[in-house]
């Protein structure tokens, strides 16, 4: 229900047909793939949505993504042809992503969150495909260890990145600074609060706004 609160708060931000859209499309894909994990609103391990507002950290509660934004993106990836794709959810929650992309194309999925609980209870279903890892990414550590799964299971797969709603935009900058110096990926942004942090070095391949420009889905490229 919080999320929902949430969704009709920002009706103006997104306009009232969209809202439309991602009620009828959090419906079908809920219903289709049964996946009532993924509409819970989970803060007890991070800060409140409005607290991370406030203060810009990177510790963000877990709120879906969604269904229609998901969409979205796997339309721009499918249009660009890319079926065989190793897809990485950098806060990847109860991981609908995997869910939806998996449905959608051949696919390895890498999900990562703050939360281990979330990630104890992914583990636990065995999910073919798919790696989880809890991992806290301000620390180096963690970071080595994506590169290193990465370099383990991508193969020839096209690397997808994905993060909603990003919190620390400088945090975002590093993590992909550092991958972008062994591979080439698209990134799908979602809700990204300033474009022009990755204006120079990535090449911007797809841009939708909604009514608030802070509103967006954005795919940025690396450099080949």
């Amino acid at each position: 229900m919080y999320n929902l609160f949430l969704l009709f708060k920002n009706i103006n931000n997104y306009g009232l047909v969209v809202v439309i859209k991602i009620l009828f499309f959090e419906a079908y894909y809920t219903l289709k793939y049964l996946d009532l994990d993924s509409l819970k609103y989970e803060d007890k391990q991070s800060n409140t949505y409005e607290a991370t507002k406030e203060q810009k950290e990177y510790n963000a509660p877990y709120i879906p993504t969604p269904y229609y934004f998901l969409k979205i993106a796997s339309d721009f990836l499918k249009d660009k042809k890319m079926n065989d794709i190793f897809f990485m959810d950098l806060g990847c929650g109860y991981s609908r992503t995997q869910h939806f992309f998996s449905d959608k194309f051949k696919s390895f999925f890498f999900g990562v969150d703050i939360d281990k609980n979330i990630i104890s209870e992914l583990k636990k279903k065995k999910i073919k495909s798919s790696i989880f890892l809890h991992l806290d990414l301000r620390k180096k550590k963690s970071l080595k260890k994506i590169i290193e799964i990465i370099k383990k299971n991508k193969k020839e797969k096209n690397l997808i990145i994905f993060f909603s709603d990003s919190i620390d935009l400088t945090l975002l900058k590093k993590i992909l600074m550092n991958i972008s110096k062994i591979f080439s990926f698209n990134c799908i942004l979602i809700n990204l609060k300033n474009k022009k942090i990755f204006t120079k070095k990535y090449k911007t391949v797809f841009n939708k706004t909604f009514n608030n420009y802070q509103r967006n889905i954005m795919v940025i490229k690396s450099n080949e």
